[in-house]
């Protein structure tokens, strides 16, 4: 009987030292700095233009993040101005601030270098680098 006790008493203190062992296991350290190196920091030239073509705001924007896109410089820019969420409920840009495209217009945005010929098939998904111009224009 005293073996037995004995035994079922070592058992439970290996059993503790295991949970004691895994439960400590994830060093958070770690995490925070895979994170962080995934993590950038850019700022491009954003330049808006209204429908006749004239400037509307040419300024650096800058993000931080582990997604950068045009839809979020975007969103960066109009949430440093007080202006309202740019993209609508089909992730399309709707308005920036007050200006929005008229009936039959449309926003487009491009590489200033490449010309509106060459605009995105997406602009809030549009992945950006750092110190890039971009127009964002009614078309």
């Amino acid at each position: 009987m005293k073996f037995s006790k004995l035994l079922a008493l070592l058992l439970a203190v290996c059993l503790l030292g295991t949970m004691m062992v895994a439960c400590d296991s994830g060093n958070k350290t770690e995490e925070t700095s895979a994170e962080a190196a995934t993590s950038v920091t850019i700022s491009v030239t954003l330049v808006i233009k209204d429908a006749s073509g004239a400037e509307v705001a040419n300024e650096a924007v800058s993000y931080t993040g582990t997604n950068p896109t045009l839809g979020e410089i975007i969103g960066n820019y109009c949430a440093a101005n007080d202006y309202a969420e740019a993209f609508d409920a089909n992730d399309l840009l709707s308005a920036i601030g007050e200006l929005a495209p008229a009936d039959g217009e449309r926003w487009i945005a491009y590489y200033e270098s490449e010309g509106k010929n060459n605009a995105f098939d997406s602009i809030k998904n549009q992945p950006v680098a750092d110190g890039q111009k971009i127009v964002v224009a009614i078309d």
